[in-house]
């Protein structure tokens, strides 16, 4: 499977909560038990795992919750953190993509 990188996101102002969220512009889905295992090396915290459904993590930036079809929530109160977010979390997200 191709890679995703930022262009393949569309960043929306959120509506339910102060941020931004991400939707993904190809019907994908992600593997969130092994999205989980492979930001454990990172400076991450996972603060909730609802795997298969969604996670929520905490890092230096902010909160992010990831749903399963890749649609990200990003709690921050700038585009560009919440790009600098995605492009942290990008690594992980390939990684763990299901064909």
């Amino acid at each position: 499977m191709k890679q995703l990188s930022k262009d393949d996101f569309i960043l929306d102002p959120c509506v339910a909560t102060p941020g931004f969220e991400f939707l993904c512009r190809r019907s994908t889905k992600v593997d969130l038990d092994s999205f989980v295992k492979s930001i454990k090396h990172k400076n991450i915290y996972l603060e909730k795992d609802s795997s298969p459904f969604f996670v929520i993590i905490k890092s230096k930036f902010g909160e992010t919750t990831i749903f399963n079809n890749l649609k990200i929530i990003v709690r921050v109160s700038t585009k560009e953190e919440a790009y600098e977010i995605l492009a942290l979390l990008l690594e992980s997200i390939n990684s763990s993509l299901q064909g």
